[in-house]
Order: structure tokens, then sequence, then C-alpha cells
């Protein structure tokens, strides 16, 4: 069974599951009930389940072997990083934009009404950071600001630029410096992520990118292992 989290409508699920063939399942994870819906009725074979990922989500029970995810939004990835660490898991993740993971969760009223689950959740609520995902992500990157800041303690405003660069590059500037920039600072947010695995949960981490691509700004492939040692 192969986890997709933040599957939304099933971009990755459905030809996962033409691709892998009966052999192999495919769970599609997400807190948008309409999304799963229309992910149903576009392949029927994709088990699906509704839930928010910040949740503690056992996976042992649905015999999953692996957590995938292809462009969760902001802390989305983070959260599908933590599902599968959780679970003791590889995973193989494409992350999306960064800046919004640094947006902490808020909930209206509206939301509360549903008891923080279903697909009333905004766009911000799901890929906003909850309370227990902090950055930056590694010890490596937060010392890192530390030094450059000279002691500064705005380490959260330093990260916060960098996600913001990674999505929009820095202005004014021309349209080659823009890339460069963004792609650097792309680099060292999923960088930070996969450090952080390391750090914390002992697995071996690398990333790839995608190189068929050159105008593409989403190219990073991040894949963590346990590390059976």
């Amino acid at each position: 069974v192969i986890v997709d989290a933040a599957s939304g409508a099933g971009n990755l699920s459905i030809p996962l599951s033409g691709l892998l063939g009966r052999k192999t399942t495919v769970l599609a994870i997400d807190v948008n009930e309409v999304a799963l819906h229309r992910l149903k009725e576009r392949d029927a074979s994709v088990k699906v389940l509704c839930a928010d990922l910040a949740a503690d989500i056992d996976l042992e029970r649905f015999g999953a072997s692996m957590v995938v995810s292809l462009h969760g939004c902001g802390a989305a990835t983070d959260m599908a990083i933590r599902l599968a660490t959780r679970n003791r898991l590889p995973f193989v993740v494409s992350p999306c934009c960064t800046a919004k993971a640094v947006v902490g969760r808020t909930y209206g009223p509206q939301l509360q009404a549903t008891n923080g689950t279903g697909s009333r959740m905004s766009s911000e609520h799901r890929s906003g950071a909850p309370s227990d995902i902090v950055y930056p992500r590694s010890a490596w990157l937060a010392s890192a600001l530390t030094e450059h800041l000279n002691g500064n303690d705005d380490i959260d405003g330093a990260y916060a630029t960098i996600a913001k660069v990674a999505d929009v590059g820095l202005g004014p500037q021309t349209p080659l410096e823009q890339v460069e920039h963004q792609r650097l600072a792309k680099r060292i947010v999923e960088w930070d992520r996969l450090v952080g695995v390391r750090e914390r949960h002992d697995y071996r981490v690398e990333m790839f990118e995608i190189r068929d691509h050159d105008g593409y700004g989403k190219k990073e492939i991040c894949i963590g292992v346990p590390d059976a040692s």
C-alpha cells in the first residue's frame, strides 16, 4: 500500500494506481472531501481517507509501505513527511510553494462548527503549519541563520524571507537573477526539511531535481529512508 498524502483530486494517486496495477493499492489521504469525491469519480480503484494530516494517523492498519506526496502546498509537505516518520516509513515528496508553511493555522467559527475536519478548511488552513511544526525544520539552518544575523533573534523572519524568495524571487531584478535566487532559496528550504528529518529521526535523506523542464520552478524530489542500522 502506497499512501498519497495531501492527494487532492488524485493527480498523483491515479497515475500511480495505473502504473503499479492490481498488486499495489494506493491510499489517498486529504482533508478535502470534495477533492476526494472527485478522485473516486475519476478512478474508483484508489482507496481514500478523509483526514487532516495534522492528526496522528496510524498507517500500520492499512498495511502502508511508503508515503508519497506531490505538490503539498506549504506545511502540507511537512505534514506528509511527518506522517512517514511517525510510522517509520520511507517517503518521496515533490514539494510545492513554501511561504504558506510559515503561516500558522487559525480556526474560525465556521471551521470549529465542523470540529476541525471536513472540506470547509480553507487553503490557508490546509497549508498553514500546526503549532507543533516550526521553522526552520533543522538545527543546521537555525545555526546558520543565527550566525548570519550576528545574534539577532529574528530567525523566524529570516526563514520567512527565504521561503518567500523561493516562491517569487527578489525584486526588482532581471528575470535570470530572479530564477537563480528562487532556485537557491528553494534548495535551502528543501534541504532544511531533509536535514531536520535526518537530525530527529535517523533517516538517510537525499534530494534530486527534475532536469527535463528548465522553466519549471518545482523541480525538487525529496527522499527519506529509515536508517536500518
